[in-house]
């Protein structure tokens, strides 16, 4: 089964997500050949100010700081996606033009794409390209908490377990069928930085297995309920609130 990655440089969260799968790519089952991981560009990148009061508005000064720190602490290690395609012997592809005839070109001759914090919303020409169409993870439980910041969401809830679905992506946000789902404790983890750090793996190790049984998940794949519930980016007054569940941002 011929697969492509589609993912965005996000080195401080993201990055998790793919040092575990990179760690464990022997694993992979040799029918699987992971031909390429296409870079987007990130969330924001467009209005870096826009993205800064968001951060800002969520975290405060000092968290603030504390982000941008992680930030320059990833950019000395190199562990950008190039480093992780370079350590799993496939291509890097950096290009917004994912809906370009070249690119669906590209995709057509691929079994499946995976979607991984992609930044942008795939178009139907390209969610039907590939043979079995595009793929998402999620770290929510579908079709609750879709949107953004997900984990931060369901711990603001008092949430003790995080949900990771992995579904199949149709021109709706965060919908289609469920694949796989499950639910991974957190009641030790007491900041949100720790607990994405750590659905990031538990997502990569959770892709690995549906990537293994494929056919089976593929087979038997259930109709997500139209009901659920949506989030955007946290503000001050839900960090607050987050707060008061007795834990740290970061």
């Amino acid at each position: 089964m011929k697969v492509m990655f589609i993912t965005q440089e996000d080195p401080i969260y993201v990055g998790e997500f793919w040092d575990e799968f990179s760690k464990n790519i022997n694993q992979l089952s040799p029918n699987i050949e992971i031909t390429s991981m296409v870079s987007l560009m990130p969330l924001g990148k467009n209005n870096k100010i826009d993205l800064f009061n968001r951060v800002y508005n969520m975290y405060g000064f000092i968290g603030t700081f504390k982000v941008g720190i992680k930030f320059l602490k990833s950019k000395v290690e190199k562990k950008d996606l190039n480093y992780y395609c370079k350590k799993m012997n496939i291509n890097y592809v950096s290009t917004n033009k994912i809906h370009s005839k070249d690119f669906l070109e590209k995709a057509s001759t691929h079994d499946l794409i995976i979607s991984v914090a992609a930044s942008r919303i795939f178009k139907k020409s390209l969610i039907n390209s590939p043979k079995f169409g595009i793929v998402n993870i999620h770290s929510g439980p579908l079709p609750y908490y879709k949107g953004m910041m997900p984990v931060f969401w369901q711990m603001r809830d008092g949430n003790k377990e995080i949900g990771i679905t992995i579904h199949s992506v149709n021109e709706e946000i965060d919908s289609g069928r469920i694949y796989k789902q499950e639910f991974v404790d957190i009641s030790d983890i007491k900041k949100l930085d720790e607990a994405i750090r750590y659905t990031k793996r538990k997502g990569a190790n959770l892709m690995m297995d549906f990537l293994n049984n494929f056919e089976s998940y593929y087979n038997n794949s259930e109709e997500m309920k139209k009901e659920g519930t949506y989030f955007t980016f946290p503000k001050r007054k839900d960090t607050k609130k987050f707060k008061r569940n007795g834990y740290k941002l970061i």
